[in-house]
């Protein structure tokens, strides 16, 4: 039996970070990895910029081959994690069973199906790692026309690496305009322009009920009637933590596993990063707040309750073939916007509530994004003569802040 005083369970940016975090504060100590996958850790978010084009995995580890050597870390590629029997320290795989001292579960999530009839068809997948890329290209390979499900971030991404191609490429979602979650709706249209521009179809407001097979076509059905004909649909519809192998009865899971301040579960000796793990109710899926979460996670499982969580505001930064966006903060509920056009292809809005910047979106120029960035993580206040400027003089002092 294999047994490790630091036990990893997945390699994602969670579990590497907090391998690497372990080795700093403990020079001795074994530590273990196990990943389904077949690769090591890597750039996770490239892969959506790759669809349709040929990709060396090489090119997107996050740390080189002899790291793991170097820092005395043994990798078990290809291994599933089967269950856990927390009470004596095992985790049962299908390569045997390991045993532990302190264990972090960072087995990341898995791609969220909605609840439509037909969408186990073989010509409908999901994009969450390596291997579904492969799988994925192979697919459309000979496919023309490609319907992608969602319009967040990652669909954005995926069809623009596709339309790149030559082919194809449909959008629908369900909400009333496109990045729902990062953008409002005068923003969304800007960046909708952008994406009919490049040839990608967006159909907005729209359910898809089923999906059947017709004459090697797919034909989706909406919810109010309409019919959609594709050679091939992606789905994008967000993440769902993987914890299927997980009893809830022997650990505290909700949507994910719910953890503490100190990346610390409902079990001793137990923690949990990234992905799967739920933090203030929220189950983030990010990769800048999964390495912070492993680095917590793996300084903690040395020096016990010695750093806590805090975790960065959340942003979002798409680069497009001809334009770039950045949005921050909240933009719902504001009692002010200031809406600046500096040119046809550059737009910045300024979202304020309760005298506070709450919010900020730029399109085209993001020069300003880091400094506009620090303004909304620390809800600067605007005095309320600041507040009697006009839109354009107010924007050019907050700028100047």
């Amino acid at each position: 039996m294999n047994k490790y005083d630091y036990l990893i369970l997945g390699n994602g940016i969670a579990g590497i970070s907090a391998a690497e975090e372990i080795r700093k504060n403990d020079s001795d100590g074994s530590i273990g990895v196990i990943s389904e996958e077949s690769i090591s850790t890597y750039h996770r978010p490239r892969l959506s910029h790759s669809l349709t084009k040929e990709l060396d995995p090489e090119t997107i580890l996050v740390k080189k081959a002899n790291w793991y050597e170097i820092n005395n870390i043994t990798q078990f590629l290809g291994v599933k994690v089967l269950s856990i029997q927390f009470d004596s320290s095992l985790v049962k795989t299908s390569n045997g069973e390991f045993e532990y001292n302190k264990l972090l579960i960072s087995t990341g999530s898995k791609p969220f199906v909605p609840n439509i009839t037909g969408i186990d068809s073989l010509k409908v997948d999901s994009l969450r790692n390596y291997e579904d890329l492969k799988r994925i290209n192979h697919n459309i390979s000979d496919k023309d026309n490609i319907t992608i499900i969602g319009c967040g971030v990652l669909g954005i991404e995926a069809a623009v690496s596709i339309v790149e191609s030559g082919k194809k490429v449909r959008m629908i979602e369900f909400a009333p305009y496109i990045m729902p979650r990062q953008l409002d709706n005068e923003s969304s249209e800007i960046l909708r322009k952008y994406l009919f521009e490049d040839n990608i179809e967006i159909v907005t407001n729209t359910a898809i009920q089923r999906v059947v097979e017709s004459d090697e076509k797919l034909i989706l059905m909406t919810s109010d009637g309409k019919k959609f004909e594709t050679d091939y649909v992606l789905l994008s519809t967000g993440i769902s933590p993987e914890t299927s192998y997980l009893n809830k009865e022997n650990l505290n899971i909700n949507r994910g596993i719910v953890v503490d301040h100190f990346m610390k579960t409902s079990r001793k000796n137990v923690f949990a990063a990234g992905d799967v793990a739920e933090f203030e109710g929220r189950v983030i899926g990010l990769w800048k707040p999964s390495s912070d979460m492993g680095k917590c996670a793996g300084q903690n499982m040395v020096i016990n309750d010695s750093k806590m969580l805090l975790l960065d505001f959340p942003f979002t930064m798409v680069n497009l073939s001809r334009t770039k966006i950045f949005s921050i903060g909240n933009f719902s509920d504001s009692d002010r916007v200031l809406k600046i056009k500096t040119s046809n292809e550059s737009s910045s809005k300024i979202f304020i509530k309760d005298s506070r910047i709450s919010g900020v979106i730029l399109i085209g120029d993001t020069s300003k994004m880091l400094h506009l960035k620090k303004l909304v993580e620390n809800s600067h206040k605007l005095s309320d003569e600041k507040l009697d400027l006009s839109d354009e003089k107010l924007f050019e002092l907050i700028l100047s802040i």
